[in-house]
């Protein structure tokens, strides 16, 4: 993959997400854009980017949700469990 790819979340594109400003809904779960909706849909696009990487006739396994602000403990220990060793196949 190309840095100019303009298809997939590349280092330069992730940039934005290091700064309280992608998410200007704060932590108000009401609101669309909130701190949970758009790290959700983050690790989304990546584990999706990924699946598409994957060799042909692997089953892909989808990775656990960033979560909600209610979402309990085994959910957030899923999560992070899941993403700690991530390397990306990009």
């Amino acid at each position: 993959m190309q840095e100019a790819d303009e298809n997939y979340l590349t280092k330069s594109k992730l940039k934005p997400y290091f700064s309280s400003s992608c998410y200007p809904g704060g932590m108000d779960p009401k609101a669309d854009n909130n701190f949970y909706t758009v790290y959700t849909n983050l690790f989304h696009q990546l584990d999706k980017e990924e699946e598409l990487e994957e060799a042909v006739g692997v089953k892909h396994y989808e990775a656990p949700s960033f979560g909600l602000h209610y979402a309990c403990s085994e959910d957030v220990f899923a999560f992070y469990d899941n993403w700690k060793f991530f390397t990306t196949k990009k």
